[in-house]
């Protein structure tokens, strides 16, 4: 009747398909009439299409990093000292054919033309097609490091202090001054030397001749590679008048 068949366009025929024992790979399955549940007095003569094709893949999930890209460079004198993602890692899950040979994300490029110090980006994953669908557009915080340009010199002649408790006793140092091999920025004038303090300390130290440790303390900016010698000759004699 031609009311049945109508009702058969308004309505969702649907078929159910199990697929709790598949396998990864292509499945084909044939459109049967008795697999499909049609109105009373329906008879089924052809289903279109005559099967159905699927395609089951693995379900992987990873953490990727993010790859940074930058363009232009920095004001005179400034160098890039890194770019750190928030996340750092990406979590993605999808099928083994999308998902299975990422290795990373890549950023789109980041201008740094001109900048004299760090500064934060968002910016935008690029994302093959596949990605793109199965992700959404991705954005991620992208935290530039600008620096100073430095340049290593070596700074002599810098007076080791004693630090310590107070004491009568008689001490000395060999040598009194060290020098220093060191990273300093472009930009630095002047003495140096009054910058970067050298010190040994006496605190536990009994009466005798001791090798001492030199502790160095610079600004932030200052780099120390090392210093020579980094450990000097403490003599520590009785205390006066005994």
């Amino acid at each position: 009747p031609r009311g049945l068949i109508s009702g058969i366009n308004r309505q969702r025929i649907t078929r159910t398909i199990n697929l709790a024992k598949t396998t990864p790979g292509t499945i084909v399955i044939r459109n049967e009439p008795e697999t499909i549940q049609f109105p009373r007095g329906v008879t089924v003569s052809r289903i279109q299409p005559t099967h159905i094709t699927l395609l089951v893949d693995e379900l992987v999930e990873k953490e990727l990093p993010v790859q940074a890209r930058t363009t232009g460079s920095p004001a005179s004198g400034y160098e890039l000292g890194g770019v750190v993602f928030e996340p750092q890692l990406i979590k993605i899950s999808g099928p083994k054919a999308v998902v299975g040979k990422e290795r990373l994300f890549t950023a789109k490029p980041i201008d740094i033309s001109g900048l004299k110090s760090s500064k934060t980006f968002q910016v935008p994953l690029e994302l093959r097609s596949a990605l793109l669908e199965l992700m959404g557009e991705t954005v991620v915080t992208a935290n530039v490091v600008i620096r100073e340009k430095t340049t290593e010199k070596t700074i002599t002649d810098i007076p080791v202090h004693l630090t310590g408790p107070e004491s009568d006793r008689k001490v000395t140092l060999e040598p009194s001054t060290i020098s220093v091999r060191a990273l300093l920025p472009l930009s630095s004038r002047g003495n140096q030397a009054g910058l970067i303090e050298a010190s040994v300390s006496t605190e536990g130290l009994s009466v005798g001749t001791h090798r001492v440790q030199v502790k160095i303390t610079a600004p932030e900016e200052i780099h120390i590679i090392e210093a020579v010698p980094s450990a000097v000759t403490v003599k520590i004699g009785r205390s006066l008048g005994k």
